[in-house]
């Protein structure tokens, strides 16, 4: 008996390979065959079903009928520099919920964070940003601690479209890391301040899912617009 218990602790030791966090941990509404999707990530110490990402992914779904998708992000609660660890682990995520929605024919996705999974999202789409990724939304986004953690820098390596959003009366920093976005500002980069909110948006949830709402609609016109051009000029 001992020799069999070691060779399954041996064997243990050998095959087993860290894994992406289960999908059966994501939240997943479908919603209208040909509509697009939007892909969620909470931030430090959240869950799918934190505050900032349960109200978009509830009212997204509803509203303009949007697949969406709310992740759970790697990390837990650590000191900031320990996250550095688990960006990998979150491209990871991003990339098989990016996948997930293919698989079921949605051909234009939104990438949506906030917190610490802003710092996660902006990193992939600075690094390895999937093609299918039309846009991002970051909702309380942060600056400070350099790459991968730095919003700011992120950002400035991506030509998506993008929506800056966060709460006037949020924790210190908030306001003061949205005006060093404003470098970025152009008909692509959308900043909207919400007063009187915090860095969760609480009870600024109506404000939050309007200001999105509109984002994406305008979004989605762009694109019609687009293929609009595309296609008279192809007839031309």
């Amino acid at each position: 008996m001992p020799r069999v218990m070691c060779l399954i602790f041996y064997l243990s030791l050998f095959c087993h390979v860290p894994a992406a966090l289960s999908a059966e941990s994501w939240i997943y509404a479908e919603g209208e065959p040909g509509t697009a999707g939007v892909i969620l990530c909470h931030g430090k110490g959240g869950d799918p079903e934190s505050f900032v990402v349960e109200p978009l992914r509830l009212e997204l779904n509803e509203q303009l009928a949007f697949h969406t998708l709310s992740l759970q992000m790697p990390g837990g609660i650590q000191a900031l520099a320990e996250y550095e660890k688990d960006f990998p682990k979150a491209y990871v995520e991003i990339k098989r919920a990016v996948r997930f929605l293919q698989a079921k024919g949605i051909e234009t996705i939104y990438l949506m964070a906030h917190s610490l999974g802003s710092r996660m999202a902006t990193a992939y789409l600075a690094d390895m940003a999937h093609p299918a990724i039309k846009g991002f939304v970051g909702v309380g986004m942060l600056n400070n601690n350099g790459v991968p953690f730095s919003c700011l820098l992120n950002l400035e390596k991506t030509s998506l479209p993008v929506l800056d959003i966060w709460g006037e009366a949020g924790r210190a920093g908030d306001s003061d890391y949205a005006m060093e976005r404003r470098i970025l500002l152009s008909p692509r980069y959308t900043q909207i301040a919400i007063p009187a909110a915090d860095h969760a948006l609480s009870e600024h949830e109506d404000e939050l899912v309007e200001a999105v709402i509109a984002w994406l609609r305008q979004q989605e016109q762009n694109g019609q617009d687009n293929m609009t051009l595309v296609t008279k000029e192809m007839e031309e």
